[in-house]
């Protein structure tokens, strides 16, 4: 295990020397970061394929995410997340952008991910919101999800990847905190929600489209949002 520990360090010097000089300067803070913090980082970009963590390293916004995982052990656990999925979508030749901040409809959001394609000439975005809970917090549902509500143009176009743990095995389970979440006590819709859903507003009517049906309330959606193909619109579980 010794020489194994040795022959990795020995690699990833190599491949440090590689790095751009922005997250070469993050993994040497010392000052600024927990010694044993930066150690965690490069032995999770020490395990990493190096083409891919020479394409991770030069992907817009990576030292943000970097910077953060090294703040404490929470943002760290965050940051893995971010870039084991960010992985997956780079080997499957995606072009992302991580730390994405979006300033639309008067609200502002911060997107972990955020992935580009061309789809028969026209461009596609993609905005991912991603999670790694150990607990849920019913608050940044409130408060993300129905921002994304109203940024979202088209359904599908924001999403939320949790990673799954303990207290979020399946979407069942997912499902029936997102939308107690978005209830109160007695099971009606929260007041937030509720105000969304105007009369003949461009949100009712777009929601209502999305929807497919002929009629259009905060009570409605909740329905809908229940069903798990709809869920699944919107939220997603990966191992």
């Amino acid at each position: 295990k010794l020489a194994q520990k040795a022959r990795e360090i020995k690699e990833f010097a190599k491949i440090f020397k590689k790095l751009p000089i922005e997250i070469q300067a993050i993994l040497k803070d010392t000052q600024q970061f927990d010694p044993k913090d930066l150690a965690k980082i490069k032995n999770l970009l020490a395990q990493t394929d190096p083409d891919i963590l020479e394409k991770l390293a030069y992907t817009k916004g990576f030292d943000k995410v970097l910077a953060d995982m090294a703040q404490h052990w929470k943002k760290f656990q965050g940051g893995k997340f971010q870039i084991e999925y960010a992985k997956k979508l780079i080997a499957e030749g995606k072009t992302i952008t991580f730390e994405v901040s979006d300033r639309s409809n008067d609200l502002t959001r911060i997107y972990d991910i955020v992935i580009e394609s061309f789809e028969n000439g026209e461009l596609i975005i993609k905005q991912l919101e991603l999670k790694n809970w150990n607990y849920f917090y019913p608050e940044t549902i409130k408060s993300q999800f129905l921002k994304d509500l109203q940024k979202m143009k088209n359904l599908g176009d924001i999403q939320w990847i949790f990673a799954k743990t303990d207290n979020i095995r399946d979407l069942d389970i997912l499902k029936s905190k997102v939308l107690q979440a978005l209830k109160t006590a007695d099971g009606k819709p929260i007041q937030e929600l509720e105000k969304l859903f105007k009369p003949n507003s461009d949100f009712s009517k777009k929601i209502l489209k999305w929807m497919g049906g002929k009629e259009i309330s905060s009570e409605i959606f909740l329905q809908w949002l229940d069903k798990l193909e709809n869920f699944k619109k919107f939220f997603e579980i990966v191992d």
